[in-house]
C-alpha cells in the first residue's frame, strides 16, 4: 500500500510541478499587466499635465513679458502651441480644454500683436486705443479662462485616480 502511494506520487509529481509553475507563471504575468496599466495611466497623466504646465508658462510669459519676441517666449510660446494641438487627444472631446486652449491661441495674438506693434501705431491714437482694448480684453479674459481651465482639466489631473 505504501508502494502505490508513493509510485502514483512520482507519476503525478511533474504534473504537480507543472500546474504549481504554470500558476506561477499566470500570477506573475498579471503582475506585469497592472504593473504596465499603471505605467499607462501614468505617462498619460503627465502627458496632460505638461499641457496644464505649458499653458500656465505661457500664461505668465504672456503677462510678465514686456518683449514678445524674445527667444525664451518664443520657446514658450512653440512648447504651448505643440502642447494645444496634442489636447485634442489627450482630453475628451466633450471636456471642452481643447476649445480653451484653441481660444487662448486666438487672444494671445492681441496680447503678443500689442507688445510687438503698438509702439509702431502710437502716433495712431485710434489705432493705439483699439489695440491696447483688445490687450487688456485678452488679458481679462485669461484671467477668467485660467479658472475655467483649472476645473475642466482637474478630473484628468486628479492624481489620486491614476494607481
Amino acid at each position: 500500500m505504501k508502494k502505490d502511494f508513493i509510485d502514483y506520487l512520482i507519476a503525478f509529481a511533474p504534473i504537480l510541478a507543472q500546474i504549481i509553475i504554470a500558476c506561477f507563471v499566470a500570477w506573475v504575468g498579471y503582475q506585469q499587466h497592472i504593473t504596465a496599466r499603471r505605467k499607462l495611466r501614468l505617462d498619460l497623466y503627465q502627458r496632460r499635465f505638461a499641457v496644464y504646465e505649458a499653458t500656465l508658462a505661457f500664461y505668465q510669459a504672456l503677462i510678465d513679458s514686456t518683449e514678445s519676441e524674445s527667444d525664451a517666449f518664443i520657446k514658450i510660446q512653440k512648447t504651448f502651441i505643440r502642447c494645444y494641438r496634442e489636447s485634442q487627444f489627450l482630453f475628451d472631446k466633450d471636456s471642452g480644454i481643447y476649445q480653451i486652449l484653441d481660444e487662448w491661441h486666438t487672444q494671445s495674438f492681441k496680447v503678443t500683436g500689442f507688445k510687438q506693434h503698438g509702439k509702431d501705431v502710437v502716433n495712431d491714437p485710434n489705432t493705439f486705443l483699439n489695440m491696447n482694448n483688445d490687450h487688456m480684453q485678452a488679458l481679462v479674459y485669461f484671467n477668467s479662462a485660467i479658472e475655467q481651465l483649472e476645473r475642466k482639466i482637474e478630473p484628468y489631473l486628479d492624481f489620486r485616480k491614476i494607481v
